[in-house]
């Protein structure tokens, strides 16, 4: 694709353009146009807008447009209550908001990261860049730097932009728009983003992906549902809810496969998100992104703060257990989860706990187990040194949220303990403390830690807070007590029955 860069100029007039047709602008060409807009201002955003001139180069002839959806609409008819109604529907639906970062000089400048859908089945990659230092009074960049909420700083841009979005010739990577007010005009550059850092993603190839003989679902195949977070949706197959995970950066694409793989080879394991399949481009060549099961009751840090306190201790348990269980399978697979929060792990609509985002991506702070506390603090890459033993440690702290009903751990100190008062058995105090040492060779494998569980008597799922387990060989001691508080397992002499003797001289005799 060859270079190329627009630059839209927009400045205020009053009145309507009397050389618009009643449908809005026509043919999106090199020459300035008037374009309708509400006639009220509102929350600092500039709706008068005349004088609009589009300087271009030559467009890729892939583009595609929907200038329609856009101008059909007459929203100068609409009431202030029905124009918020429309546009916060296509905050959802049309403009979603992925993510934003400051830039890493600390200047008081912004970049948005959003996916804007032209048509049912095609979604552009968009990237917005905002300088707020110096800003003119009354303009979009002042008005931004007042605003305290992403949401709205996104709902701001949009509204800015959109009888505008039509006129843009989106590449089909990634897209940059960069705002900028000069003499109260609005102007939009417009850019494939590729610097100052790169944000176009090599989609890696289908062939990197033969080898799973996993199910491929095309992008048109997809029906929007709505927007997660970050870059998953929820989205309907074949009539199915699914959820669609897509790769956020160029940067995160060896993570994408890792995922991949993780969860082709631990299908269908029984607490660990059911993987469906992958998407595919229309033209199935490259790997867009995958698709899981859709876990109805959200994730565990959602439960537990919308609960307040109140969840019962054998759901808790059961879920702990399951929790064990699932890490265990990944673990014996031979795979990590890198980024086991609380986050990472959802309630199905059978109430069981599922565990999401196999891709040894890194934890956030307050996370990290204590052994990598001193790489973050001298800049190293801790997903260099993520394993099994960091998943433990942070399975210390879900089970420590679980045990307290705090949705987060990460926000108290260290040591975490459980408190006397906490109404939990024993064993469960000790499998936490095990995985939350501070010393990674004492936190036992995540299978070993699951034998620790009571056993399930009468095909129950729960234990008891103060009850015993099943008796392995009906002395009265359970499995978990053959093991000492260091984990070496404990020799018990016993007296062997009178038979045995009958055995040993058969054996003397041979």
């Amino acid at each position: 694709m060859q270079h190329q860069q627009q630059s839209i100029w927009r400045r205020l007039f009053s009145g309507r353009d009397k050389d618009n047709g009643p449908d809005g602008p026509s043919e999106p060409a090199l020459k300035s146009q008037g374009l309708e807009q509400p006639g009220d201002t509102k929350g600092g955003i500039i709706r008068h807008l005349d004088g609009f001139e589009l300087d271009r180069d030559s467009a890729d002839g892939d583009f595609m447009h929907d200038a329609d959806t856009l101008s059909k609409i007459d929203i100068q008819s609409m009431t202030t209550s029905q124009y918020d109604a429309l546009i916060d529907s296509e905050l959802e639906r049309k403009w979603i908001l992925n993510l934003s970062m400051h830039f890493r000089d600390k200047s008081k400048r912004e970049k948005f990261f959003v996916t804007f859908r032209q048509h049912e089945h095609h979604w552009r990659r968009v990237t917005i860049s905002l300088d707020y230092r110096d800003a003119p009074e009354n303009s979009l960049e002042a008005d931004l730097a007042r605003t305290e909420t992403q949401r709205e700083k996104s709902a701001k841009i949009y509204e800015a932009i959109r009888e505008s979005l039509a006129e843009i010739d989106f590449y089909s990577t990634v897209t940059n728009l960069k705002l900028e007010t000069k003499e109260g005009r609005l102007h939009v550059h417009v850019v494939e983003d590729v610097n100052p850092v790169k944000e176009i993603i090599s989609y890696p190839p289908v062939r990197m992906i033969q080898h799973m003989n996993c199910r491929r679902v095309r992008e048109r195949e997809l029906h929007f549902d709505s927007h997660m977070s970050g870059f998953v949706y929820k989205v309907r197959v074949h009539g199915q809810l699914l959820i669609k995970k897509e790769i956020p950066g160029p940067d995160t694409v060896d993570e994408f496969l890792y995922e991949i793989n993780a969860l082709n080879q631990l299908y269908p394991a029984k607490n660990v998100i059911q993987f469906y399949g992958i998407v595919v481009d229309d033209r199935e060549e490259n790997v867009t992104g995958l698709l899981i099961s859709y876990a109805a009751r959200g994730a565990l840090i959602d439960v537990i703060y919308d609960n307040d306190h109140s969840l019962p201790w054998p759901t808790r348990e059961k879920w702990a257990r399951q929790i064990v269980g699932g890490l265990s399978e990944i673990h014996e697979a031979g795979f990590v989860q890198g980024d086991f929060t609380l986050s990472n792990i959802v309630i199905d609509e059978n109430d069981d706990a599922k565990i999401i985002d196999i891709n040894r991506r890194g934890c956030p702070i307050g996370w990290e187990p204590p052994e990598a506390t001193p790489l973050i603090d001298s800049n190293q890459r801790i997903s260099m040194y993520i394993g099994v033993k960091s998943d433990l440690y942070q399975l210390g702290m879900v089970l420590w949220a679980l045990a307290t009903q705090e949705d987060e751990p990460d926000a108290y100190g260290r040591p975490l303990k459980i408190d006397a008062d906490v109404a939990v058995p024993a064993w469960y105090r000790r499998v936490v403390d095990i995985c939350l040492s501070t010393n990674p060779r004492d936190r036992v494998q995540a299978i070993q830690l699951l034998s620790w569980f009571p056993d399930q008597e009468d095909g129950s799922q729960y234990g008891r807070p103060n009850g015993s387990s099943l008796s392995v060989n009906g002395d009265g001691n359970s499995r978990r007590n053959y093991l000492s508080p260091s984990l070496i397992p404990q020799i018990k002499t016993v007296h062997p029955p009178s038979d045995w003797a009958y055995i040993a001289a058969v054996a003397n005799a041979e």
